[in-house]
C-alpha cells in the first residue's frame, strides 16, 4: 500500500510497503520551506511527485511557512513533470493548483 510520511526530520518518503519510491529532502528557512532534493525512482511519475511535494509543502504550511522554493538541483530532474502539474519552482503554498493538469 502506498504511503507518504515523514521518515525523519527534513525527509518525507513515498513508500509502497517497505520499498522507497521517492524522497524529498527539505529544510525551513524563515517563512519558506526549501526543497533541497527530490529523489524519485521514476521522475516522470507526476502523481507520486505531486503527492510527495504537497505532503512536504503542507507540512511546512502547518508550521507557519506559507512560501516554498525548490533549489535548482532539486527541480532539475523533475522539471518536465513539475511543468505538466502546473507547479512553479517557487511561490506560495496556497497558490498551488488544486488539481493535476493533463497535457
Amino acid at each position: 500500500m502506498l504511503s507518504i510520511r515523514l521518515q525523519e526530520p527534513g525527509v518525507y518518503a513515498a513508500c509502497d510497503g517497505e520499498e522507497v519510491l521517492g524522497l524529498c529532502r527539505f529544510e525551513a528557512r524563515e517563512a519558506v520551506t526549501v526543497v533541497r532534493a527530490l529523489e524519485m525512482r521514476a521522475p516522470e511519475d507526476r502523481e507520486m511527485l505531486d503527492g510527495l511535494l504537497r505532503a512536504v509543502l503542507f507540512h511546512g504550511l502547518r508550521l507557519g511557512r506559507p512560501s516554498y522554493r525548490l533549489e535548482e538541483g532539486a527541480a532539475a530532474p523533475c522539471r518536465e513533470a513539475l511543468r505538466a502539474l502546473g507547479i512553479a519552482e517557487s511561490g506560495e503554498v496556497e497558490s498551488l493548483p488544486r488539481n493535476c493538469r493533463e497535457d
